[in-house]
């Protein structure tokens, strides 16, 4: 079942269908007459119930819900311009990919999801990015909280918890961990300092929520476009570990008419560019220009291409159904969205004739794995190898990474240690890279995997709960780590896991068990101990990362390599703040 807030009236504006919305008050700033539409959780069939409501939309918009969640089937039936917006994909790209490629447009809180989304075939991607509606001005002085954090605690966000004990051990904290929305602007219109911690290194939707009430808002240092959004050092702070945390705060604290004069001046630029009616504008333009420009030619397409041009250069066209070969595109698209969603447990419901669905593409390999992937997760992993089998003795499945590392993880899963070697190695040979000298272990095979993914770009998959009992590997990753469970002692392995994260923000902890398990296991490399004490400070455990520092220098004077220890760490150490915390100690 599903509800719809509106009905058409007999408006001069085109008519727009809005799926699931997320600022529904605000929808009469879009240039049309939007009718609203809630759907259950689960599959829509979204012309159907268009069908049933007598609608027929200039535009069709969804916003992604976090939970539940919503996939539409029949984009593709529509002829009119279809645009997404994405507020989560730093957590949901590995399915959005091909979900995104149905729409026209895809809209995207996140600058550094763009182009990965246009990598996937979306047809254009923006960065749109979160807002909220600004408070009434209340000067700081009438505050009644220094510093206030609300946002959820639980065991998925350890990084979150040490935070908020770090804030909580030195300075009067106001913390609410599960509030609903709406009482959220009440806790930072009471607060004077927001200090702020990321999932991912993404920007949140707290910084508009506290910069909407006037606060003075401290955001992790990451290269994500906040200073785009708002001026770093005018409008908005920023820190880069646990110790430059703690001084901004307590700068701003020391000086409360400049933190003031801070807070103000971002709740400004709120008012004046990040208000709910300034998104709900823009996802109209974008929807009107994609409508422009399928008047002038064949449809929107990817890159603004014309459909038929999409079709000419094998790319995937949009906004104009065609005929018989788009819509099975169309089809395809939404399969394998459907099944990673299923894979991963966002979606309640049997995997079985999605998987059977897809394998109605026999010759692509996306659909193939997908279809595989489906069978391991509903405990199939049996069939599914005989069925790889099939496919590659019978040459459906072209030579592909993806599809041999799937195969042979379906092997070992079924203790078939040569016939996953042989996976690996018609691929390695088909591909040119050798296929001799694989692995003779299922750790080593799962480690040649992982690189083998790597070479690939396919590195990690963020947001997706990988269960190395339920899914096959996917990405370099989740294979390296299924092999460092087998070998925790290999050090090459540890290195290997350690130096890809490295690269992925929001994942110190686990990094700092690496890191930690190789400094144990090479006492005299003071670069490690080094590297470990940094990670401890970014991951807000200021005494373990002063402690392993201080180690790490003694072992370096030890040596003879201090002066290779002190370049190390002014690289790290910019505004000498570490230096200064460790001659303090």
């Amino acid at each position: 079942m599903s509800a719809a807030s509106a009905t058409p009236s007999k408006s001069s504006r085109p008519l727009a269908v809005y799926i699931s919305p997320s600022y529904a008050h605000w929808l009469p700033a879009m240039p049309f007459e939007v009718v609203s539409i809630f759907p259950e959780p689960g599959v829509f069939d979204l012309p159907r119930a268009l069908d049933e409501r007598g609608l027929k939309p200039d535009c069709v918009f969804q916003d992604e819900l976090l939970s539940p969640r919503v996939l539409l089937r029949g984009l593709w039936q529509l002829t009119c311009p279809k645009v997404f917006w994405s507020l989560d994909p730093h957590l949901n790209h590995y399915w959005q990919a091909p979900y995104a490629a149905q729409f026209d447009v895809t809209a995207c809180t996140q600058k550094a999801w763009l182009e990965p989304l246009a990598r996937a075939g979306t047809g254009r991607a923006e960065w749109l990015t979160w807002c909220e509606p600004a408070g009434a001005w209340r000067p700081h002085g009438q505050r009644s909280h220094d510093l206030a954090f609300v946002g959820r605690i639980d065991g998925q966000r350890p990084l979150r918890r040490l935070f908020a004990e770090f804030l909580a051990e030195r300075f009067p904290l106001r913390l609410e961990t599960d509030l609903p929305y709406d009482a959220v602007a009440g806790v930072y219109a009471q607060a004077r300092l927001a200090p702020n911690e990321s999932i991912q290194g993404e920007i949140t939707q707290r910084l508009f929520l506290g910069a909407g009430q006037g606060c003075v808002m401290v955001e992790p240092g990451l290269d994500n476009g906040l200073d785009e959004l708002f001026i770093p050092g005018r409008e908005v702070s920023t820190y880069g570990d646990a110790l430059e945390l703690e001084d901004v705060l307590r700068a701003h604290l020391r000086r409360p008419e400049a933190a003031e004069a801070m807070g103000r001046a971002a709740w400004e630029r709120l008012t004046r560019e990040h208000q709910p009616r300034h998104r709900l504008q823009a996802l109209g333009r974008l929807a009107l220009d994609c409508g422009a420009s399928a008047r002038g030619g064949a449809g929107c397409g990817p890159g603004g291409r014309s459909v038929d041009e999409s079709r000419a250069s094998g790319g995937l066209g949009g906004g104009i159904a065609g005929g018989a070969q788009d819509l099975a595109q169309g089809e395809r698209l939404f399969r394998l969205a459907e099944a990673r969603c299923l894979e991963s447990g966002l979606l309640a419901a049997p995997v079985e004739p999605v998987a059977e669905a897809l394998l109605a593409w026999p010759g692509d390999p996306e659909c193939v794995i997908a279809a595989l992937r489906l069978m391991a997760y509903a405990g199939r992993s049996g069939e599914a190898l005989t069925l790889a089998l099939q496919l590659a003795g019978a040459g459906f499945a072209p030579p592909d990474c993806p599809f041999a590392v799937s195969g042979a993880a379906l092997a070992l899963r079924q203790g078939q240690l040569e016939l996953a070697r042989t996976f690996l190695g018609r691929f390695l040979a088909a591909a040119g890279e050798g296929g001799k000298g694989l692995p003779e272990s299922p750790a080593g095979l799962h480690a040649a995997m992982g690189d083998m993914l790597l070479r690939h770009g396919l590195r990690w998959r963020p947001g997706f709960a990988f269960d190395a009992e339920r899914h096959l590997p996917a990405v370099a990753s989740e294979c390296f780590f299924q092999a460092l469970a087998a070998e925790p002692e290999n050090q090459g392995l540890t290195r290997k896991c350690e130096s890809l994260l490295r690269q992925l923000p929001g994942t110190e902890l686990v990094r700092l068990g690496l890191l930690s398990g190789l400094s144990l296991r090479n006492p005299g490399d003071f670069r490690l101990g080094l590297a470990l004490g940094l990670v401890n400070l970014r991951a807000f455990r200021v005494a373990q990362g002063l402690g392993e520092l201080r180690l790490a220098r003694d072992m370096a004077h030890g040596l003879g390599k201090a002066e290779a220890f002190e370049r190390l760490l002014a690289v790290h150490d910019p505004h000498r703040r570490i230096r200064a915390a460790l001659r303090a100690g």
